[in-house]
Formats: structure tokens, sequence, C-alpha cells
């Protein structure tokens, strides 16, 4: 299913039931490396875990979220910190202030890998 088809079944459905519009997915070829299928609108599972820390941890930081911010946040949560986290370049500077397109990365990988 491609994703136009996807979008117009919402458009045609007028989804108001949030549970029926949480089952539509976007269909991707899962033949790919790289590529999931995942729910259009977030699910419960995606909204709590390792998603919900590192927003608590960009709250917590003010202005100034760093790795080692990050890092002492999730050891104080008895959460051990992915290697996937670990090995992303910006987070190798510990007192480097994060970019904004990391840490939304972090929590898109994080939700997409909470879902699976």
């Amino acid at each position: 299913m491609k994703l136009k088809d996807t979008l117009d079944i919402i458009n045609q459905s007028n989804l108001n039931n949030k549970g029926l519009a949480q089952q539509l997915v976007v269909g991707l070829d899962k033949s790919k490396d790289g590529y999931v299928q995942v729910p259009i609108d977030p699910i419960d599972c995606q909204f709590d875990g390792l998603a919900r820390n590192l927003m608590m941890w960009i709250d917590l930081s003010s202005s100034r979220p760093t790795p080692r911010k990050l890092f002492d946040h999730l050891d104080n949560c008895d959460i051990e910190c992915p290697d996937w986290i670990k090995q992303e370049y910006e987070m190798k500077f510990l007192d480097h202030v994060v970019s904004k397109s990391t840490r939304c990365f972090l929590i898109y990988k994080a939700m997409i890998l909470d879902y699976n």
C-alpha cells in the first residue's frame, strides 16, 4: 500500500475513532533494510519508555541539553543507555549542546524502536 492510498483511506473514512486510526500504517516494503511499518499516529507504547525519558532530559536541561546530562538522567532513572545513542556523532562530545535535529532524531528513533 502506498502512502497516498493510506491517506486517501483516512480522508474518505473520516476517522474519528483514534483506535482505528492507530491501526492504519504507512505501507513500506519491509524487504528493504532500514524500513519498518509504524502507525501513522503513535500508540501508547511509543509515548512511554525511552522517547519520554529523552523529552524529560530536554525539559530538565533548560537551555543546555548535553550528552553528559542525558547519560546522568538515564542513569538516575535506572535505564541503560542504548548503544545506538552512544554511537551518535554528537553524543561523543559530553559537554556539547546537542543540536535540535539530533534531539529530534533521537526521539524519532526511540519511538520507532519502542513500537517494534
